[in-house]
């Protein structure tokens, strides 16, 4: 059978991409304001135990405190909150201190560098180090700047964190989008070169360049996303991600409601059908207007309920949103690998089997480790299926 066919049973009524109802609470009592928030606090702290509560929902611990020690909230239960806020500020400016040395050098070596993810929205948009949790920094440079990122991050003493060791050349720059690094103390640094991970092809990113603005970082003065590029990478990155991740939810909000006025509506409405990711985008866009009433216009929401979505993007759709425990991240490595073996088939450019796809993006050094990493997967989520 197909697998997109295969994909659309799979996937379609289990889907586990979107918050639980404790999550949707917390999300409103950490954003919103006044009683919405609060009658959200109240019931989210009836449901969960904080002795229970995972990593995931933490990420929102800082946003809470803030949120609710501005609505009055004084009471004891605040405690646990403001320490995730004082551990975040710590953590996020030594980390931004550690990444200074690498973007000088990017910057001296000529390399335009554009800043991304947490450390672009925490400098620019949340304005306070300790709101937004981040375990990395990540950056974008042009593809082919990536050989020579690379090298410049090895130079300065960084290690790849994953043992493969593969040139950042064709076609391993179609098919991957960026390539992670550690100090000696652990911190991470990602070089990235597409920013979408389903858009690998070598003009995927050029619009992102040619309409970034600029931000000072720690003293260097950066590259990053306009805010409609910026909302579409805090979706698209936040309903891909695999485990799923909160975050996106607040960042998204956040650029919203901070740059909603310099949001080009009708170019981001061009892009996501240019790329077809017009469901990723659908859904993350109707989902923030139901649950916070995000600022979205209405003729937005209403053009993008209107668009014509082919079986294609609704399959790839099902198999990049759901998430299965017996299947793990393989349907969203398949859906990658097959967009871009097209996209390299299109301009006649060399193109990789699955295995060695598979080789690439699980770091492996050796095509035969392929099978074995599998092995050891499925015995893995064997042993956690039979735990319960």
């Amino acid at each position: 059978m197909n697998f997109y066919y295969l994909s659309t049973f799979l996937f379609r009524k289990s889907s586990t991409a979107w918050p639980t109802r404790s999550d949707e609470l917390l999300v409103k009592a950490a954003l919103l304001g006044g009683d919405k928030a609060i009658d959200a606090w109240q019931e989210w702290k009836s449901r969960v135990s904080l002795n229970q509560i995972d990593d995931n929902s933490q990420n929102l611990y800082p946003l809470l405190y803030k949120n609710l020690l501005n609505l009055g909230i004084k009471e004891p239960d605040l405690i646990p909150f403001k320490k995730v806020y004082k551990i975040t500020e710590v953590s996020t400016s030594f980390l931004f201190q550690i990444a200074r040395k690498p973007l000088r050098f990017l910057q001296n070596a000529g390399i335009r560098t554009m800043l991304l993810k947490g450390a672009a929205l925490s400098t620019g948009y949340y304005k306070d180090s300790g709101l937004r949790p981040m375990m990395d920094i990540d950056v974008l440079v042009q593809p082919w700047d990536a050989q020579a990122s690379k090298l410049i991050m090895e130079n300065l003493g960084w290690i790849h964190t994953k043992k493969f060791r593969k040139p950042l050349d064709e076609p391993f720059l179609s098919y991957m989008h960026s390539v992670g690094f550690e100090d000696s103390a652990e911190f991470s640094f990602d070089i990235n070169w597409h920013l979408i991970n389903l858009n690998c092809s070598i003009d995927a990113d050029a619009e992102y360049w040619t309409g970034a603005g600029t931000i000072d970082f720690q003293g260097i003065s950066l590259s990053v996303l306009n805010p409609t590029y910026q909302l579409l990478h805090v979706c698209i990155h936040g309903l891909t991600h695999i485990p799923m991740s909160l975050k996106w939810i607040p960042d998204a909000w956040i650029v919203l409601n901070r740059a909603s006025p310099e949001i080009d509506w009708e170019l981001l409405m061009f892009h996501i059908q240019k790329a077809k990711i017009v469901p990723l985008v659908k859904d993350t866009f109707f989902y923030l207007h139901n649950l916070l009433d995000a600022p979205i216009p209405v003729e937005v929401l209403n053009k993008l309920g209107e668009m014509q979505i082919n079986k294609y993007e609704q399959r790839e759709y099902y198999a990049v949103t759901g998430r299965s425990n017996e299947l793990g991240s393989l349907p969203l490595l398949w859906v990658l690998y097959h967009r871009r073996t097209r996209a390299q088939k299109e301009r006649g450019l060399p193109t990789l089997s699955f295995i060695q796809y598979l080789q690439y993006g699980w770091g492996l050094e050796r095509i035969w480790n392929v099978p074995i990493q599998f092995l050891r997967m499925a015995i893995k989520r064997i042993g956690m299926y039979i735990r319960g």
